[in-house]
């Protein structure tokens, strides 16, 4: 260090002055070096200034939607902490999407982050705000089927997402068949989705990161919110538990369909019963032991559930019968946040997740003194327990590194079946029974670094050392990342990465005409793990008028895929269930990404276009030859703009086109005789396309909204009135086949086979309430 220049280093966490809500990747740097850094995933920061010998110090801190703060520290002769609390500004509110620059400073690449106030600005089905579906309007990303939850990220599938809540996965994230996602937005502070230049900390997918973090609850005093749509209801509350020490937040929503339809049945159909209904539960506690330990404890549950049975009775019994499915996440997590030093951060998260799928089939029959039960289920579950310990380094503000490692055990379930049965007055008796348990731990050890130059320019790097053992078998898969970014100007940035995942799991789709079935399994030793190499690189310009213009290319490579081979059933052939899989796939996925967003005054929002191509190849399936993925989409144009009109309306409107996915249909049919017994019957066999080949009719829909605010003595109260699809586009989510008559000259006819749509989504209205408190 040059003689007169001081070291000492300045670090603390960044809040919100009212709520004490921490704000994470909030841009902090001296005036007059402009040598800046930023707050971290837990609101922790760390610089070292460098300025000569008693010169005092002006650090400017700024963060998206507050005003910007400065912090003057005079005779600093010693590393100092400090605790930074920025108002929420009126002016930045319209400020809500940032892509690709972090903190102002540097260019990030494939990334955007959202807050819940963007969120909750744009259009909603039923009312129901959704983290998903705003993240789909962004390049890169497909939702799959019409309205529904799913990403699909650079030619990706949904289970090459990793999807995160309080650093904890989550191996499901759809309510309501995907219509709804599970993230109550009154229980999110932010989010971030990572495509492409992957920090180590990262990994387990192949194909994104979506990092989701819940709101804390306010530090100061109590308050919360009620909102009111068309399917769902939410309660939110929260507060200090001791004030500036400790705090709160319970969220809870609820989809109330089966409320009215059970009504509703029972009325039309006296004995019968039918019912949907899902809830998510957000609970958090947060409790800062001193200025240098925090702990954060998070737990969320969600559950779907459906309905549907009747209940009859007759002049010597009664007849009964009951089918219920079930479906949800569960997880918790004890999160401690240590500082060692002002330049030395720690976290260490233990955490358990679970998925499981429970359908449970119960049929009776009574007659006079007999009695017939019935009674078949299946459950499907992954689950995991694992420790993370993390660190980061911050040695100079040029320079910073940081490393983890982290221990996990996984279990999968999947279709374990159990029939029981009993006849007359006999006890219940088990019949058909199968369980499969399969067991897998993996060990993760990942470091990085980040060094700044004078000029701006960054370099990124870090490797990941993915560790996974099932069974007799063991794999060890290095993943080398690496991200450069190049400052030209103020307003010129470009960038490059490059990014090896791998991924320990497979899922299994039906590639059908219908609704998607999916199962999650383990790689095994004739399964091995896949890998996804990408190379990315783009550029950055902000305008005059504040327009960031952004354009990225993007190559992936896929190896070691695994998929059904055709005419495969996972149900049937479960003692052998690795044989039904197609191996060793390989895969590509290329295209380029374009964005414009305008991120300040009355007209915000961005529009984005998506040029890509996706493809597979298995030795196994399509002969052999090359075939396009499902979502193979090659053209996408999103649009979501936000209009300030007055104080107190604001209006949103999303429009989305894209140019069809792909699916696999029968092309003729034949019959082959079948002989059972004395009884002979024709069995109806398909003859199917090359894989992918029919090509959906292309995709676009309107929404809009107006959002009604008014400031209350005792709340804030905002009413949204909207319409889904606006235009009344009918847009496929399913396809099926028909058998219509076709009538010919001198009244002949004849049977024809056509391919049929279903839509689910026409005109539809759209009314909410909220009251904040």
């Amino acid at each position: 260090m040059q003689k007169g220049v001081m070291g000492q280093t300045i670090s603390g966490f960044v809040s919100d002055s009212k709520s004490g809500e921490r704000l994470l990747y909030a841009g902090i740097y001296e005036a007059k070096t402009a040598k800046g850094t930023s707050s971290n995933g837990y609101g922790f920061f760390s610089i070292t200034p460098g300025l000569p010998q008693g010169e005092p110090v002006v650090l400017v801190i700024t963060y998206v939607g507050y005003l910007s703060d400065t912090l003057l520290l005079n005779n600093l002769t010693k590393d100092t902490l400090v605790n930074i609390r920025l108002k929420a500004g009126v002016e930045l509110k319209q400020v809500e999407i940032i892509s690709g620059n972090n903190a102002g400073i540097t260019s990030s690449p494939g990334m955007h982050r959202l807050t819940s106030q963007v969120i909750k600005s744009l259009p909603a089905l039923g009312g129901e705000t959704d983290l998903i579906k705003v993240y789909q309007l962004t390049p890169g990303v497909q939702q799959g089927h019409e309205g529904t939850t799913g990403l699909h990220v650079r030619g990706g599938s949904p289970d090459q997402n990793l999807v995160m809540l309080d650093d904890v996965p989550l191996y499901n994230i759809n309510h309501l068949g995907g219509f709804i996602s599970a993230f109550n937005t009154d229980a999110i502070k932010s989010s971030t989705l990572i495509k492409g230049g992957f920090p180590s900390k990262y990994g387990g997918r192949l194909s994104s990161v979506l990092d989701v973090n819940m709101a804390d609850g306010n530090l100061s005093k109590t308050g919360g919110n009620v909102s009111l749509g068309l399917v769902s209801a939410r309660f939110t509350v929260n507060g200090p538990i001791q004030k500036n020490k400790a705090s709160y937040l319970i969220s809870f929503r609820r989809f109330y369909f089966d409320l009215i339809a059970r009504p509703l049945a029972q009325k039309v159909n006296p004995g019968s019963t039918v019912g949907y209904n899902f809830y998510d539960l957000n609970i958090k506690l947060n409790k800062i032991i001193d200025t240098k330990n925090k702990i954060h404890l998070s737990f969320y549950t969600g559950d779907d559930k459906t309905l549907a049975g009747f209940k009859e009775k007759k002049d010597d019994g009664t007849d009964y019968y009951m089918q219920t499915n079930q479906w949800g996440n569960t997880m918790a997590a004890l999160r401690w946040n240590h500082l060692f030093n002002s330049r030395v951060f720690s976290n260490t998260t233990l955490h358990f997740s679970r998925y499981r799928v429970k359908n449970n089939l119960i049929s009776e029959n009574t007659s006079n003194e007999d009695k017939y039960i019935a009674k078949n289920t299946l459950l499907s579950t992954i689950g995991e327990y694992s420790l993370k310990s993390e660190m980061e380094y911050y040695i100079t503000p040029a320079t910073s590194i940081f490393g983890g490692t982290q221990l996990t055990y996984r279990y999968f379930k999947p279709n374990d079946y159990t029939y029981e049965a009993s006849g007359g007055n006999n006890d219940l008796q088990s019949g058909h029974n199968h369980t499969m348990l399969l067991q897998a731990f993996e060990g993760i050890i990942y470091a990085g670094g980040k060094i700044t130059r004078p000029a701006g320019h960054t370099l990124e790097l870090g490797g990941r050392l993915n560790t996974f053992a099932i069974d007799n078998r063991f794999y060890i898969i290095p993943e080398p990342r690496l991200k450069a970014s190049f400052h030209h100007n103020k307003n010129l940035n470009s960038f490059l990465s490059f990014d090896v995942m791998s991924q320990n799991m497979h899922i299994t789709g039906n590639n059908s005409i219908g609704m998607p079935v999916e199962y999650l399994l383990p790689a095994t030793g004739k399964l091995p793990p896949s890998i996804m190499k990408q190379v990315s690189t783009g550029i950055e310009y902000v305008s005059p008028r504040k327009i960031v213009y952004s354009s990225e290319l993007y190559y992936k490579h896929f190896s070691r895929l695994a998929m059904l081979q055709d005419g495969a059933s996972l149900w049937e052939g479960r003692e052998n269930w690795e044989n039904l899989f197609a191996i060793n796939g390989t895969g590509r996925a290329y295209g380029a990404e374009f964005m414009a967003a305008k991120n300040q005054g009355k007209l915000t929002g961005w529009i984005s276009y998506t040029h890509a191509r996706s493809d597979r190849k298995f030795e196994d399936i399509n002969q052999g030859k090359l075939f396009p993925d499902q979502f193979d989409i090659r053209h996408t144009i999103n649009l979501a703009l936000m209009v300030k009109i007055d104080e107190n309306i604001d209006l949103s409107c999303a429009w989305v086109f894209n140019s069809g996915y792909r699916l696999t249909l029968p092309v003729s049919k034949y019959y082959v005789p079948v002989t059972a017994g004395d009884y002979t019957h024709m069995n109806e066999l398909y003859i199917y396309s090359e894989r992918n080949a029919f090509k959906t009719k292309p995709y676009h829909r309107l929404d809009i909204s107006f959002n009604f605010h008014k400031q209350k003595k005792r709340y804030h109260r905002t009413f949204s009135l909207g319409v889904i699809n606006l235009y009344n586009q009918r847009n496929p989510n399913s396809y099926y086949f028909s058998t219509i008559s076709v009538f010919g000259p001198d009244n002949t006819s004849y049977e024809r086979v056509v391919l049929m749509q279903r839509s689910f989504f026409p005109f539809m209205p759209n009314v909410g309430w909220n009251w904040k408190f």
